[in-house]
This record gives C-alpha cells, structure tokens and sequence, in this order.
C-alpha cells in the first residue's frame, strides 16, 4: 500500500492577503495624525523638562526618555515611508519628514536606503548596507583593532555606535541617494542639526555654561539610542 501525502497549497504573499480583512488595511488619516500629535505632545514635554531640570538624579531618567519619545516618532516616519498612515502623499511627506529630524534622518534619503536596498535585498551579503556578517575566514584576516571593532559593534553595547557610524554617518550623510527629494531632504535635516544644535549652544552658554558639555554630549548620543 503506498502512503499518500497530503500536499497543502503553498502559501504566498498574495494568498495571505487574500484573507485579510478590509479593515486591516484601513489607515484612516486621523489615526496616523493622532499618532504624530500624541508622540510630539510626549517630546516637547520631555524637551521642556530636560531644558529646565539640572537635578543629576533625575536626568538620566530624562535622556532614557528623550530616546523613546525619539524613537517613537521615527517608527512614525518609518511607517509613513512605508505609505503606512496615510493616503495622502502630502500627509506621508510632512509628517514623516517632520517626524524624522529628532532623531536626524532625511526622509527621502533613509526611504531610499531603507525601501529600496534594505528591504529589496533582505540579507543579502554585499546588497543589503543594514545586515552584513563577517565569515570566520574574513574574520581571521583581520587585524588587532579590527577585531576589536567588530567585536564591539557587535556587542548589545556597541550597536548604537554601529548605527551610528556605519549605517547614518556613512548611508545618511557621506551618501546621497540617486533621487532628486533626497539632496533637498538632506538639507532640511543637516540645517536643523546645525540650527537646532547652535540655539541650545547659545542659549546654554548665557545661561548655564556649566552644564553646556554635558547635555551636548548626551544630546547627540539619545538620538542613536
């Protein structure tokens, strides 16, 4: 008697869309803008707070903050990329743009990086800039400090220097995407670094010079938390 196998349809992507509903796919514009509000609200708050407590107990609690609140309007602007929240193309641009500078990304310049390399070429060594693992033989080749870097990149504490270097300074400011929004976009997120970060340079200075380095230095790394 021969045994008979059960051969289930293969699943793909459009079968699994299939069978979702309407309403998994509804993005209603006052939802998106209600997720925009409320993570702005949450970020001007803690921006006030930080501007006006010097208590050393109490900030590190702040800047823990300040990096969630961050990061929660970025995952906004991812998810307007990904043409997400809104149906509006003008909705998706402003918001998700607006949404990115806290944490200085150019919206145009990481969706390009992010839509089209990332996820196109998902782990793909030599294609996708986000995930590329070093091979035992590679790794023996490498010097002393090499691997020591590469050991420390990563570690679950030197990830956030990893993005930081390898993935923004090289993929959001050295690199510039074949797109003519990305240059424009690359503007408006390098002038408010630079307007933003000389307003708090001049404000701190006349008013609490002592704390001046400090916060700079804490500023820039809650962005990469």
């Amino acid at each position: 008697m021969k045994n008979k196998t059960n051969h289930s349809p293969k699943e793909t992507l459009g079968s699994v869309r299939e069978i979702l509903s309407d309403e998994t796919f509804a993005n209603p514009a006052y939802k998106g803008v209600g997720y925009f509000l409320r993570d702005l609200f949450f970020f001007v708050i803690v921006t006030v707070l930080l501007w006006n407590v010097d208590s050393w107990y109490v900030l590190p609690f702040l800047w823990f903050f300040a990096g969630m609140i961050i990061s929660a309007l970025f995952v906004v602007g991812h998810d307007c990329a990904h043409e997400a929240l809104f149906k509006s193309k003008f909705l998706q641009y402003w918001i998700g743009q607006t949404a990115m500078l806290p944490s200085l990304h150019a919206y145009n310049q990481w969706g390009y990086g992010h839509n089209r390399i990332h996820h196109g070429h998902t782990i793909k060594r030599q294609a996708d800039f986000v995930w590329h693992p070093t091979t035992k033989e590679e790794y023996s080749e490498f010097g002393i400090f090499k691997k020591l870097m590469h050991r420390f990149f990563w570690s679950i504490w030197g990830g956030g220097f990893y993005y930081m270097i390898e993935i923004w300074f090289k993929g959001m400011v050295l690199f510039t995407a074949p797109l003519k929004e990305a240059k424009r976009d690359k503007l408006i997120m390098l002038s408010f670094a630079f307007i933003s970060s000389g307003l708090v340079f001049i404000l701190e200075l006349l008013l609490s010079p002592e704390f001046l380095i400090l916060e700079l230095v804490c500023g820039c790394l809650q962005r990469f938390v």
